[in-house]
Parts: structure tokens; C-alpha cells; sequence
């Protein structure tokens, strides 16, 4: 066989190899599909639990505020991604608020409250969903219900609300660089309104935005956007949250946005 064959054998041979190893992984990959799991290679920047704690690390946050913790899966997440500061969780409902109780108590660096944050001190009537983590303030659209049924309501309870401000030196100290977790269905803007002084401090805001009105008076994705761009954030990171289930339109991202420091 000549020089120009044995090449033209070779390359053959590793093209066959790839068609083979890429027919095996599609064959793999779609069986598991089907089942509903997949396989991806690792890489931080796919998984934003460690994305999220890559953001921490490198933004030198010293403190936490966690608000609208439900039973502190979210405080979980971020030691399970190595963080390691401070967490004050606030959460106001009464079902699992003993849960993120239990969570903290066991952590000396992670404080719950049951409150809710919001633009002023009051008393509010909280509409608790079946899944406890669609519960909010506002009443909710017919199309979120339709699409994640197990979020509609079953109950109400009254909770108070107060104004991050207010609070700002309990959970603060002066020298912190905060990251700010908002996950109030709907309450968005009210917490940021509450919180313009807390801002000054805060590096990092991790926010829900909505494209399609999922809770009655709620604000939408470029509102919250605004708000926070006027504060001189800009969207670092977008994970999809809520999919309808029958068109496929993407309903919900959790976003991180960060400050501009130079």
C-alpha cells in the first residue's frame, strides 16, 4: 500500500470510528431522554448552583440575604456549592417556615426570619399555594395556574411585612459585599423599593423575571430590569424557570445580575 492509500486507510478508519462513537451517544442519549434524564459533559458554567457559586467566590460576598427562602433549599444550595459566609434567610409562611428554622439552627452562620420584605411596614394577607413556593402577595392569572397546576391556591394567612431598610443594620454590617436573592412571586419591585439604601451595598441580585403576567399586578422582566439597570446592574447569568407545558413559551428565568465596579 502506498504512503497515499495508508493515509487515505487511516482517515477512513477514524471517520468510521467517529460515525460510530456518534451513533452510540445518540443511541444512549435518546434511550435516556425518553426516560426523562440526560447525560452532559461537566462543566461548571452548565450548572448554576456552581455558576452561582463561582459568582459568590469571585464577587468576595461576605453575606447572603435570602428572601423568600420556603424551607431554605436555597441556603442548602449555596453550602453545597462551597459557600461558606453568612445567610439571613426571611420566609413568612407559617408551613414551612420550621423547616428553614431547622436548617438555620444547625448552620452558625445562617439566621432566618419570618417575615416578608416589601416597600412598607404592614400587615398582609399571603395566598399560600399547594406547592408552597408559587405563594405570594397577589393573586395569581388563570395561566399560570394552567400552567403548573400544583402552584394554585389553597389558603390565606396574615404575615408582616416589613422594609429592608428598616432592618438594614441587624443583617448588614458596613463593611459586607451582599448578595441579594429575591424570590417573591410577584413582589419584585416592592422589595427593591424597600431596599434602595440596602442596594448601595449589594454586589450581586439574583431575581426572578417573568415574560407573561403570572401573578395580578405584577411586574414583568424589562420593569425589574429597569429598575435594577438604574442601580447599575447587568444581566450576568439567565436560567429558564417556568416552561408552559403545552406551547413550549418560556415563562420565567432566574437572573444574576452584577454591579459595575470600574
Amino acid at each position: 500500500m502506498t504512503a497515499e492509500g495508508s493515509r487515505s486507510f487511516s482517515a477512513s478508519l477514524h471517520n468510521a470510528a467517529v460515525r460510530a462513537d456518534f451513533d452510540l451517544r445518540r443511541l444512549v442519549h435518546g434511550s435516556l431522554r425518553r426516560l426523562g434524564v440526560d447525560i452532559v459533559r461537566y462543566d461548571a458554567a452548565r450548572f448554576p448552583e456552581l455558576r452561582r457559586g463561582r459568582l459568590l467566590a469571585e464577587g468576595g460576598i461576605s453575606v447572603v440575604l435570602d428572601v423568600g427562602a420556603n424551607d431554605g433549599s436555597f441556603g442548602r444550595a449555596l453550602r453545597a456549592a462551597g459557600y461558606e459566609g453568612r445567610i439571613v434567610s426571611f420566609e413568612p409562611q407559617s408551613a414551612v417556615f420550621p423547616a428553614l428554622a431547622a436548617a438555620s439552627g444547625a448552620d452558625p452562620r445562617w439566621t432566618s426570619r419570618r417575615i416578608a420584605l416589601g416597600s412598607r411596614a404592614s400587615r398582609e394577607t399571603l395566598h399560600v399555594a399547594a406547592n408552597t413556593s408559587s405563594s405570594s402577595l397577589l393573586p395569581m392569572t388563570a395561566r399560570h395556574e394552567s400552567a403548573a397546576p400544583e402552584s394554585r391556591y389553597v389558603g390565606d394567612e396574615a404575615v408582616d411585612v416589613v422594609r429592608l431598610d428598616d432592618i438594614r443594620d441587624e443583617v448588614v454590617e458596613p463593611a459586607d459585599r451582599v448578595y441579594l436573592k429575591i424570590d417573591v412571586q410577584g413582589g419584585e419591585l416592592e422589595v427593591l423599593r424597600g431596599a434602595e439604601e440596602t442596594l448601595r451595598q449589594v454586589v450581586l441580585v439574583d431575581v426572578e423575571l417573568s415574560f407573561v403576567p403570572l401573578y395580578e399586578g405584577a411586574p414583568l422582566y424589562d420593569e425589574v430590569l429597569r429598575q435594577l439597570e438604574s442601580h447599575g446592574f447587568g444581566v450576568l447569568s439567565l436560567e429558564p424557570v417556568l416552561v408552559d407545558p403545552e406551547g413550549g413559551r418560556l415563562l420565567q428565568v432566574d437572573a444574576i445580575l452584577g454591579r459595575s465596579e470600574g
